[in-house]
């Protein structure tokens, strides 16, 4: 399935997170996850960043972020891999 038709298929099912980094010291300490289902908060994780992280560092947990997201929303019944 195409990117634009998962975020498609996802917005059809009402299934959805957002992803909001913390700061810390003006430097990202982590990444914060909500789930969502139809509007209301279902879960969620904090991904953390190491203590003077690189780029690297801070990319990789925020892909871990988004990996769980998707994970999530793939595993709900009339998710987008739920056909």
């Amino acid at each position: 399935m195409s990117d634009d038709n998962t975020k498609a298929r996802i917005q059809e099912t009402g299934y959805g997170f957002s992803i909001h980094q913390v700061l810390r010291d003006g430097q990202i300490s982590r990444w914060k996850l909500s789930l969502t289902e139809r509007g209301d908060e279902m879960g969620g994780g904090v991904f953390p960043v190491p203590d003077k992280a690189g780029k690297a560092e801070i990319a990789e947990a925020l892909d871990d972020a988004l990996g769980t997201a998707m994970e999530w929303i793939n595993s709900r019944p009339d998710g987008p891999e739920g056909d």
